[in-house]
């Protein structure tokens, strides 16, 4: 049974795709982001964050070649990698909290990628149960 039948007049192959495309695209800009014009956190922090981001974009590649070569076989592992790769932005959003430290472009952030993570899992779960 899927959740969704359509996004936003969209099929759920063209949603699944701009969603993956929007990965790469936000990953590229929350280093922008992060780095400009100087960089608040120290080296500890952007190591997990940078090893994030590269989990997440290797995640918008199995989804981009799932929906592309109509495998819906790799979708679960795209969903597994992008949850485990939010969990990773988290724990360095923990790890900042934890030191007191109010950076409020790590809580914009994490709240604004909560909500894309959501939507992304929704869309691929929705592509995934119509292609089985």
């Amino acid at each position: 049974m899927t959740l969704l039948k359509k996004c936003c007049c969209l099929s759920l192959r063209t949603a699944s795709l701009i969603v993956a495309y929007l990965t790469f695209v936000i990953e590229i800009l929350l280093w922008a982001w992060l780095f400009y014009p100087d960089c608040e956190i120290c080296g500890q922090f952007l190591i997990l964050w940078i090893f994030a981001a590269i989990w997440n974009c290797i995640s918008a590649a199995l989804l981009i070649t799932a929906v592309y070569r109509e495998n819906p076989k790799l979708i679960p592992l795209h969903l597994v990698m992008h949850l485990s790769g939010l969990i990773l932005d988290m724990i360095g959003h923990l790890r900042m909290a934890a030191m007191d430290k109010k950076n409020y472009k790590t809580v914009a952030h994490a709240f604004i990628y909560l909500a894309f993570m959501a939507t992304d899992i929704v869309i691929a779960l929705s592509y995934y149960h119509s292609e089985i």
